[in-house]
């Protein structure tokens, strides 16, 4: 075990992610313990890592009302890991998944750790209804859904996500007909990849209710023209620019990635997907949410000394269409670098779990366009995001010789 001081690069041996279900479909037996159990079991099962070398899983999750104790650890047993390894859950809201991959590089830099799991899973299908009792003996009626009370409404402002979205549209003047445009370029992109998500094999199929097998997307849709979106009322204000079509919707799925340092990779001889060359987790005004990924890349850009133009493909959250089309116009990236195959407007949007799936869905799209840099970001409730930037170690120079 290297000294605490001996700082190390930390690799991405490989990611999944499972397959993602609609709140209340196909899905919806599975909890988030349940989902993340079965992302783990499919990434040990095709890199081969012996759970005995696992130290830690940190695992993103947002609504956790009556997911039980300490899901990570749930998380653990469920996969048939060793009990003796060590295990918590993150909540920074959306951006918990990709917040546990930072806090993973964190602890294998340190020293803490040689191998961990981390990422991020939610079920929206099994978010309680919940109330708030006024006395010790008394049970009001008045109960609400929890995933609006603990995940998409601002416990600083009171706001709706929504709400927050809408006041940014109207200061940056993004038009309606410009979101739905975009909404129907993610779900074209979304789909046309989607052998791609199997070939790189970014999805892992889930058993489903009625014992089918679940191995597309649900929220993914075939054909969207934009007169069916046109059509759509407004979301959040009476008069706004936010529906159901340019707006994510909250779903069920998980994904995971496995972290090892330099030393480990060696030590195995394994052939990592990527090198974490840095990560940002910046804080921003409750109001400014949506533009908080903005500070985000251009934090990471500082800390890794990298020019946005050498960055070859970049992986947003895409809360909403209009929060993807802020980014894009500020940074002033490409189209053809962004979200190359859809994003969360077509996927879905599984709270903790989606910060975890850009990052795995960037080191898949790198090594099958055999690009070399890529950039995540995920904007979270309450003002902030996480930000990180990886490098493709799967191209044609072996990054380490063998070891005799």
């Amino acid at each position: 075990m290297p000294k605490i001081c001996d700082i190390q690069s930390v690799y991405i041996f490989d990611g999944v992610r499972t397959v993602f279900g609609r709140r209340f479909g196909s899905l919806k037996r599975q909890s988030a313990a349940e989902l993340a159990a079965t992302a783990v079991e499919g990434l040990l099962k095709r890199t081969k890592i012996s759970k005995n070398i696992i130290n830690e899983v940190i695992l993103g999750n947002v609504v956790s009302a009556g997911a039980g104790q300490n899901l990570a650890r749930q998380v653990i047993s469920r996969a048939g890991l060793l009990l003796k390894t060590t295990g918590y859950t993150v909540n920074t809201v959306c951006g918990a998944g990709l917040h546990a991959v930072a806090l993973g590089a964190q602890s294998i830099m340190l020293g803490e750790s040689q191998v961990v799991l981390a990422g991020g899973t939610e079920s929206a299908s099994n978010n309680p209804s919940i109330t708030f009792k006024t006395s010790e003996q008394v049970l009001p009626d008045d109960f609400k859904d929890s995933l609006m009370t603990d995940g998409l409404t601002c416990a600083i402002s009171g706001q709706k996500m929504g709400e927050i979205m809408e006041a940014l549209v109207k200061k940056h003047g993004i038009s309606r007909d410009r979101q739905d445009a975009f909404a129907i370029e993610s779900h074209r992109k979304a789909y046309q990849a989607y052998q791609k998500r199997l070939e790189t094999g970014e999805v892992i199929a889930v058993a489903a209710a009625r014992s089918r097998i679940l191995d597309i997307d649900e929220c993914i849709r075939k054909i969207t023209s934009l007169p069916s979106l046109t059509s759509l009322p407004s979301a959040f204000l009476e008069k706004g620019t936010l529906t159901a079509g340019n707006s994510s919707v909250p779903c069920d799925g998980a994904a995971v990635v496995c972290l090892a340092g330099g030393e480990t990779i060696r030590k195995y001889q394994w052939k990592p997907a990527a090198r974490i060359l840095g990560f940002a987790h910046i804080a921003v005004e409750p109001e400014n949410t949506f533009e908080a990924s903005i500070e985000a890349v251009k934090a990471c850009l500082r800390r890794t000394g990298v020019s946005l133009s050498s960055i070859d493909l970049f992986e947003i959250g895409e809360a909403f269409a209009a929060e993807a089309l802020l980014i894009r116009d500020a940074l002033k990236i490409p189209d053809e670098k962004l979200n190359i195959w859809g994003g969360d407007l077509a996927v879905g949007h599984p709270l903790g779990a989606a910060g975890a799936r850009i990052l795995v869905t960037l080191i898949k799209a790198l090594e099958d366009r055999r690009l070399k840099r890529g950039l995540c970001a995920i904007a979270y409730g309450g003002g902030g995001a996480v930000g990180m930037i990886v490098e493709n170690c799967r191209l044609d120079v072996p990054l380490f010789p063998k070891i005799k």
